[in-house]
């Protein structure tokens, strides 16, 4: 499953898209998560993972009239940092976007070994998060070896406007289900 705190190209692809199908019903139900993190996402170690999607504690449904108040005028900025959009930082009304930002940068983590981001502090991961690019250093990293195709779709991801990025987790997954891989040659090791 991970080499060197670098998870394979094809198992990584297989439960990001079994991720992306479950924000996609999520979504379409009208809940934003609101803390997708690889702590939330759980998965099993079996040859081929199954993928879950834990912790709603925190999700919105922002459909309604009373939600809405809750997530924009009180201004909450909830989640956890490392992950969290650039609107979220600013505790602006989120949506499906905001979740895709989020896998953007467990993606990127999980990818590279590396997080997006690595502030000090709270205020220090709100200022990369609204202010600076992740780097595209740690995919050409010893040991690092995916597809351009994969790289593309995660600074998609991780656009600062939310416009910018995928529009839907299903958006997404079609654009992931076009990466090239090849599940035949892996598995997860104990």
């Amino acid at each position: 499953l991970v080499a060197n705190g670098i998870l394979h190209t094809e198992i990584g692809i297989c439960i990001f898209e079994q991720v992306l199908s479950g924000l996609s019903v999520v979504h379409k139900a009208g809940i934003v998560h609101r803390d997708i993190k690889p702590g939330n996402i759980i998965v099993s170690r079996d040859r081929m993972p199954m993928v879950k999607i834990v912790d709603f504690g925190i999700a919105k449904n922002p459909s309604t009239e009373k939600e809405r108040l809750k997530i924009t005028n009180t201004g909450e900025v909830i989640g956890t940092p490392r992950y969290m959009s650039p609107e979220q930082c600013t505790g602006k009304e989120l949506d499906a976007r905001s979740d895709i930002y989020a896998l953007g940068c467990v993606m990127y983590e999980c990818f590279t070994g590396k997080p997006t981001f690595d502030g000090d502090s709270f205020y220090d991961m709100v200022r990369l998060h609204l202010n600076e690019t992740p780097s595209r250093l740690p995919f050409f990293q010893p040991g690092v070896n995916h597809p351009k195709e994969l790289v593309d779709i995660i600074f998609t991801a991780l656009q600062k406007k939310p416009d910018d990025r995928y529009q839907s987790a299903e958006e997404m997954l079609v654009a992931l289900n076009k990466v090239p891989v090849n599940l035949a040659n892996s598995k997860i090791a104990d």
